[in-house]
């Protein structure tokens, strides 16, 4: 008996075959999708923020109900409610969007996307921080695509406040807002990008 159930079910003495395992065809690692509509974004209450809620259980409620609300509206009136962070200001302009996993530090510093926002789908952002701005031997960023953030705004689906990496110096937030780069998170990308 522990021989005949180590190969497979059995019904009335006969084994029965594995079930089919459906192929799905795989995706692009990562693309962009240009799009026509522009959005208006900015914070919608004054911003508040606490570090104690990271360290303090107690406090994350009070942090929760803190933050400043941001929200992103489309051209045809479509909007999406979500959190500010890095800089706090408004701006507008093309949609663009990245699947990439890894690499926003690459993409934010990309010239492709200059004067775009950059809508980035993968759900989590910001976990592994920035990187320093150092250069190698000929003169080129060793972590970045420029000097500079090139795009408008970034939108992102969970941000990682805290970030864990050898490499990282500060993270997403602090970065946005040296560059005074605005960005929206807790926005289902994936619902933007359709």
């Amino acid at each position: 008996q522990v021989a005949a159930a180590r190969a497979g079910p059995s019904f009335a003495g006969a084994r029965v075959p594995p079930p089919a395992v459906a192929r799905i065809p795989r995706a692009p690692a990562a693309f962009r999708c240009w799009t026509r509509r522009t959005l208006a974004m900015g914070p919608v209450d004054p911003e508040i923020t606490s570090q104690a809620a990271q360290d303090d259980p107690k406090a994350l409620p009070a942090w929760l109900e803190s933050r400043t609300r941001a929200k992103l509206v489309l051209e045809d009136g479509t909007s999406f409610q979500g959190y500010s962070f890095g800089y706090a200001g408004s701006t507008s302009g093309e949609v663009v969007f990245n699947t990439g996993m890894v690499g926003y530090p690459e993409s934010l510093t990309d010239p492709s996307y200059a004067g775009q926002i950059l809508v980035i789908t993968f759900p989590l952002v910001g976990n592994y921080g920035v990187p320093s701005d150092e250069t190698d031997e000929l003169g080129l960023h060793r972590y970045f695509e420029s000097d500079r953030i090139h795009l408008k705004a970034v939108v992102i689906s969970d941000y990682s406040f805290a970030s864990s990496h050898y490499t990282a110096k500060r993270t997403l937030g602090e970065w946005l807002k040296e560059q005074r780069i605005p960005g929206i998170y807790g926005v289902d990308t994936r619902a933007v990008t359709k």
